[in-house]
């Protein structure tokens, strides 16, 4: 099973396969809540709700024009809201929740898991989580990705220039303890101290520590984000329960957590000599954003370099995405919404309000903040080809599956059966009245050449672990894939020509442009890496 994090195969070892194959049994569903799919609600009883939370974000505004002297709570919230509370009663009378399955859950069942099932083995668990952590924050993306960084390791330590990794990393406790990295299956590498300050020298970076911050304070910053936008990682954070059954072993008791760290690799030995830190000694140098992705080139024509969306563009995607989380947060309480609905009305008044009140307080958090602050400004080029590539990648976990390739057997019109990868293929086309981009969002390269993709009448027979064996149409797949894409709004928009702005380093005068996705599957005769 390919990750898209991961830039080669995982070397293993006898320990290691042992390892992947043990069998773990949660006491309670292993997936639920982790897998990329919200809880069910019938769709009268969520737009019902949605009013509801509109209503208490609009009172909570300063221009609401709420008493001064009457304190915000969800009960004196609650009688303002009592209209959008019947209606979701009435909706949730009419309408019991019914499972809405997507076409990518029938080709990929496995890849999109039963919920209710307490068995996993520790190489699917690894493989989920990660994803996990990768949909529920863009930053830890990045920083899981690698980044130019400067560290600090003691108060009277000259600063040192390396790549700094965040190593999300599983320990399974039985007699002895076992940790072992999610991405590369490995025994983590050592990490750094609590204490240690570090700097990201990404430029230009919305999002990433631009000052010196300490591991512990980054890291609580980044696992409060993900608890927001993936509530059920708590439990693997504090640790859990399960029973563990190792090959040629009997079932036993254990223990499983979930932690993070970061990694770092200097770029050369420490210096010898040490000075108290100084901030201005962490400044970014052209040396350090060398391994940062350069906006693609053409030749004879300026290089763009940030980019922007046009009006009134912007401000309509804004609120689709604003919309999008409202929706999403108010899924992800499904189940409290469900216990209110079984109370008795007078009784649960201040409930609902109550719930509303959390789900306002949700989306005022940086971690989901951070997306529409990306839309009303200028952003680096290359930061779009990240952000893009994280919207494709955390929207199912079989679409970022397809990212990093998975096995099949494929016949194409014309040929013979072959055996080989199919790839999904992500691109961004950049066109102004001079230049005409096409950018690999993979590899943040340009290319010359149209992107050739897989002929749409070809069959193919998926050969990956949690993917339906049968044979499927590329049309088919090729569908799936896009509906499960451009439910976010941001994809969405770049189905159809997005009017932008670019700037370049030789002009401060905006050139008019348009971003348009281009999602294909391709097939290479090359097993998976």
């Amino acid at each position: 099973m390919t990750d898209v994090l991961l830039t080669q195969a995982p070397t293993t070892t006898a320990a290691t396969d042992s390892l992947m194959a043990t069998v773990l049994r949660f006491p309670t569903p292993v997936l639920e809540g982790l897998d990329g799919r919200s809880p069910t609600l019938p769709e009268p009883v969520a737009q019902t709700l949605d009013a509801l939370v509109t209503m208490v974000a609009q009172l909570q505004t300063t221009d609401s024009g709420w008493p001064s002297d009457l304190p915000q709570t969800p009960e004196t919230l609650a009688p303002y809201v009592a209209e959008e509370i019947d209606r979701v009663l009435e909706a949730w009378s009419h309408a019991p929740p019914k499972p809405t399955p997507s076409i990518l859950e029938a080709i990929a069942p496995s890849g999109l898991p039963q919920q209710t099932s307490h068995y996993i083995d520790v190489d699917t668990w690894r493989s989920r989580l990660l994803w996990a952590v990768v949909r529920g924050s863009a930053i830890a993306m990045q920083w899981m990705e690698g980044l130019e960084a400067t560290v600090v390791l003691s108060p009277d330590a000259a600063p040192i220039q390396g790549q700094v990794r965040l190593v999300p990393y599983g320990i399974l406790t039985l007699e002895q303890t076992i940790a072992f990295d999610l991405t590369t299956q490995q025994q983590p590498s050592p990490l750094l101290d609590a204490s240690v300050l570090l700097q990201s020298q990404t430029p230009d970076s919305q999002g990433l520590e631009q000052t010196p911050c300490s591991v512990e304070n980054l890291l609580a910053l980044l696992l409060d984000g993900l608890q927001v936008t993936t509530p059920r990682l708590k439990p693997l954070l504090d640790g859990q329960r399960v029973d563990i059954l190792q090959p040629e072993q009997t079932w036993q008791r254990g223990h499983i957590q979930l932690q993070f760290g970061f990694e770092f690799i200097p770029h050369s030995p420490a210096p010898s000599d040490t000075s108290p830190l100084d901030p201005t000694l962490l400044a970014p140098t052209p040396s350090d954003t060398a391994d940062i992705p350069s906006p693609p080139t053409t030749a004879g024509q300026p290089t763009p370099t940030q980019c922007a969306v046009q009006e009134p563009e912007r401000t309509a995607l804004i609120a689709a995405v604003i919309a999008h989380q409202r929706q999403e947060a108010i899924a992800h309480r499904a189940e409290a919404w469900q216990a209110i609905a079984q109370m008795p009305t007078v009784q649960s008044i201040g409930d609902w309000a109550y719930q509303a009140c959390q789900v306002t307080e949700t989306l005022r958090h940086p971690a989901l903040t951070y997306h529409s602050m990306l839309l009303h400004q200028a952003i680096p080029v290359y930061q779009w080809q990240r952000w893009l590539l994280w919207q494709i990648s955390r929207s199912a976990y079989p679409v970022m599956q397809l990212l990093g390739g998975i096995s099949v057997q494929v016949l194409q019109p014309g040929t013979a059966w072959q055996s080989g990868t199919l790839h999904l293929w992500a691109g961004l086309h950049l066109k102004t009245e001079t230049q005409d981009l096409l950018l690999d969002l993979t590899t943040g390269q340009a290319q010359d050449q149209p992107h050739s993709a897989i002929h749409p009448d070809a069959i193919a027979r998926p050969r990956c672990l949690g993917w339906n064996a049968e044979l499927l149409s590329i049309e088919s797949l090729q569908k799936a894939v896009l509906e499960q894409c451009y439910h976010t709004p941001l994809l969405d928009q770049l189905r159809s020509p997005l009017p932008v702005d670019l700037w370049n380093a030789e002009s401060d005068r905006p050139t008019p442009a348009t971003l348009q996705l281009d999602l294909q599957l391709e097939f290479w005769d090359i097993p998976p890496r």
